[in-house]
């Protein structure tokens, strides 16, 4: 991923895509900086944060509710480190088939 990185600049298309989404663009390059810094200590770490970054944009993309207001309970949760808040840890937010069981 490193060399990817450094040679070819594999990331730019990421970040071109999560340009459309300030928020997920934040982590992605912070992540990126932290990655510059620390090098392949880090390594493994900002590709779990670039992973969530990307969900955090994709759950957006879907403009049907509940996705927009998933979107921003995962960056808080997986980005932020935050717990999430009550009104979040009601299944029928997140799990469509809830009220089937």
């Amino acid at each position: 991923m490193l060399e990817a990185m450094a040679k070819k600049q594999a990331h730019e298309p990421l970040l071109d895509m999560l340009r459309q989404h300030p928020e997920a663009l934040k982590y992605a390059e912070k992540a990126l900086a932290r990655l510059a810094e620390e090098g392949t200590w880090y390594a493994k770490e900002a590709l779990r944060v670039l992973a969530d970054a990307v969900a955090v944009y994709a759950l957006e993309k879907v403009a049907q509710d509940p996705f927009p207001e998933l979107s921003h309970l995962y960056a808080r949760r997986f980005l932020e480190g935050e717990a999430l808040p009550l009104s979040a840890q009601a299944p029928g937010l997140y799990d469509p088939w809830w009220s089937l069981s």
